[in-house]
């Protein structure tokens, strides 16, 4: 690996950020009432839900342009694990610092935030592009460790290895904002009524966990 393809990686994760944020901002969507609020007028945030188009645009952007080989996320996947880890705590330290302490303990505002609803140019909601970019950067490192695999063994690939990773991209297509879903009535309800801030931000690197799925055969080191 060159140190130019080193520095990609490190900067992979941020890069999807930005591209799925601009397509997450311009693709339609559906509109839905979330269940976090900005004030307390009770009033409900109108949520975007346009996961599964923005995962389809991201697929044809990766595939179609061949802005890198189908497998590339794997190769450099400790740099893009380093990566992901930095733009997180940036991102935390953005959502936490906007807005004053409050009176509770520091790290617990660290962990759940001190703002109630984070958004991005009054128009992206924080909370649902983050499950956005997180479940695509999760397929997208699923499909490249399988891409990694067929690329490596051909005819003797592990068909475990596939359905694995079709598992992972069906649950992640599945889930929240990316699988059109909505909160419940109940969700609502209670978390309208206590008012819930919006969380940090330190899962923003979590589409990195897919490493796990290994791409060589079950068995071999």
């Amino acid at each position: 690996m060159t140190n130019l393809e080193a520095i990609a990686g490190f900067f992979a994760p941020t890069a999807v950020f930005a591209i799925l944020l601009l397509l997450h901002g311009v693709l339609p969507a559906r509109r839905a009432l979330g269940y976090a609020h900005p004030n307390t007028t009770q009033t409900p945030v109108r949520y975007r839900l346009n996961g599964l188009l923005v995962f389809a645009a991201a697929l044809a952007i990766w595939a179609i342009a061949l802005l890198a080989p189908l497998d590339w996320l794997w190769r450099v996947k400790w740099h893009a694990i380093a990566g992901g880890t930095a733009l997180s705590v940036v991102l935390t330290a953005w959502m936490v610092l906007r807005a004053p302490a409050d009176d509770r303990p520091g790290w617990v505002q660290w962990i759940e935030g001190r703002s109630r609803n984070v958004m991005f140019r009054d128009h992206v909601d924080a909370k649902m592009f983050l499950y956005v970019f997180g479940g695509i950067l999760l397929a997208l490192n699923v499909l490249a460790a399988a891409a990694y695999h067929v690329g490596q063994f051909g005819d003797a690939l592990n068909v475990g290895i596939l359905l694995h990773a079709g598992m992972w991209v069906w649950f992640v297509l599945r889930i929240g904002p990316m699988g059109c879903g909505s909160p419940t009535q109940r969700e609502r309800q209670r978390d309208v009524l206590q008012d819930v801030p919006c969380r940090s931000a330190t899962s923003a690197g979590s589409g990195q966990a897919a490493i796990v799925v290994d791409p060589s055969p079950w068995g071999a080191t």
